[in-house]
């Protein structure tokens, strides 16, 4: 599923979303350089879709360095990066 990012900081995100989730469910919110663990702890209804806020657990950031030391490992050829997309998933 797609959406935006409100406002996020250390321990919360808060997403724009085409349809409602559930308090309590886990997910991913994947977007460039950055990957987050959370739980769902609310979503209302806007004229744009639902506000979801996220607590979150877990986060890594530098994720494209992180990537390009792999490579660096690996052997692999870092002028062929594949652009990150974005998402959220329900763990």
């Amino acid at each position: 599923m797609e959406g935006s990012v409100l406002e996020i900081s250390g321990s919360a995100v808060r997403l724009e979303l085409p349809s409602e989730l559930a308090a309590g469910s886990p997910v991913m919110v994947t977007g460039i350089d950055i990957l987050l663990l959370g739980e769902v702890s609310g979503s209302i209804a806007t004229a744009h879709g639902f506000e979801v806020a996220v607590v979150v657990s877990q986060s890594l950031t530098a994720l494209s360095e992180l990537d390009r030391l792999n490579r660096a490992l690996l052997g692999m050829d870092s002028s062929r990066e594949e652009k990150p997309e974005y998402s959220l998933k329900r763990r």
